[in-house]
């Protein structure tokens, strides 16, 4: 897994999005073709791509996603269905210049987290699909010189997004129900155990006392691959129940 990047991007993103999401609006009516998932040690993901039992007992589907939320810690971002306009607006653009940090990491280049107005507005459109037209907000500010650049943000605790059940609409084109948790790994000098065991357990669904269910994400995406960074989401809908 690509630990480094992922680690270095969690140092700099926004207070976690979950503990925001589940405040502000109420949860909305979750799909019902997906379901809310009461127990999703019992209820594994359907169809998945390699019908012979993987070696580690988990599912590709649900390593494919696991490791595209670890890998693309950005994201979370985009998750959250509370807040006001100006807070998302400002998800928006927080999220584009980590998916630009992201690129100068995998380029083999130093962080900078400072781009030209026309390097945000290409993310814009590789990442969201769509322009993002406000550069200052509270998470980014737009310098005398052009550039768009991040006016500092604390971490968050590592989340872990759970693949529970996923339907093919069209051409790299889905739907999926997630369960997230959050875990003390990483948190503090003695992790209660080491992160890759973590992230094993949980893609088996294997759920401990020291995960923190958060809530069930039901989102529904376009897949689309970057050069630099590979497999990426586009949301077309995020709805979000939280945990009771």
């Amino acid at each position: 897994m690509k630990k480094k990047l992922m680690l270095s991007l969690l140092l700099t993103l926004c207070l976690c999005l979950m503990l925001s999401a589940c405040g502000e609006t109420p949860a909305p009516t979750p799909d019902p073709d997906l379901g809310p998932v009461t127990d999703p040690v019992t209820d594994p993901v359907t169809d998945p791509v390699d019908p012979e039992e993987p070696e580690d007992g988990v599912d590709p589907q649900v390593r494919k996603y696991f490791e595209y939320f670890q890998h693309n810690a950005p994201d979370f971002l985009l998750l959250g269905t509370g807040g006001t306009e100006q807070d998302k607006a400002a998800y928006r653009s927080a999220y584009l210049l980590l998916k630009l940090a992201s690129e100068e990491e995998a380029g083999g280049k130093e962080i900078t987290f400072s781009y030209p107005k026309a390097e945000f507005d290409r993310a814009s459109m590789e990442y969201l699909g769509e322009a993002q037209p406000q550069y200052d907000t509270r998470m980014t500010a737009l310098t005398p010189e052009g550039n768009v650049v991040s006016t500092g943000w604390g971490p968050p605790m590592p989340s872990f997004m759970v693949l529970d059940k996923l339907v093919e609409e069209g051409t790299n084109l889905y739907r999926g129900s997630f369960s997230c948790y959050a875990n003390p790994y990483g948190m503090g000098e003695t992790p209660e155990e080491p992160y890759e065991d973590c992230c094993l357990r949980l893609m088996r669904y294997d759920i401990q006392p020291t995960d923190q269910f958060l809530g069930n994400y039901y989102l529904t995406w376009a897949e689309w691959e970057s050069p630099l960074l590979g497999l990426q989401l586009r949301y077309a809908g995020v709805e979000y129940v939280p945990a009771d």
